[in-house]
């Protein structure tokens, strides 16, 4: 019965340091894109349309504007091709949507603002 338990014990020790050794998310990845500054379906509720990253030639994505920093202003640049520094995460991952999100919106890959220039061109 001991040499039992001290089996079943080991076992549960054994489980628990393996759940401690599993590998943190993956940090945000800092980056800079370029895109069309577009509304999404509520009125605080942003998209940058066919992003590219700086210095890529991939094709364009789509992201869901989160957790913009304060004093940037979204409003003023709406349907201009704008330049965007912030963390990429991908969908269902990083910052909370913003209220008004519809499904769709939240099932893109995300981005949070740090900072945004507006080339004034529009899209």
């Amino acid at each position: 019965m001991k040499v039992l338990l001290s089996v079943i014990g080991a076992g549960v020790l054994a489980l628990a340091g393996i759940s401690t050794l599993r590998s943190p998310d993956p940090a945000p990845a800092a980056a800079a894109f370029g895109g069309c500054l577009r509304n999404g379906s509520g009125p605080s509720v942003f998209i940058l349309r066919g992003a590219r990253e700086s210095g890529s030639e991939a094709g364009g994505r789509d992201y869901l504007l989160v957790a913009i920093a304060g004093g940037v202003n979204l409003d003023g640049a709406l349907n201009h091709q704008v330049s965007v520094d912030g963390d990429a995460s991908g969908p269902g991952e990083g910052p909370e949507p913003p209220g008004g999100a519809n499904t769709a919106e939240k099932a893109l890959r995300r981005l949070s603002v740090r900072s945004l220039n507006d080339s004034g061109q529009r899209c």
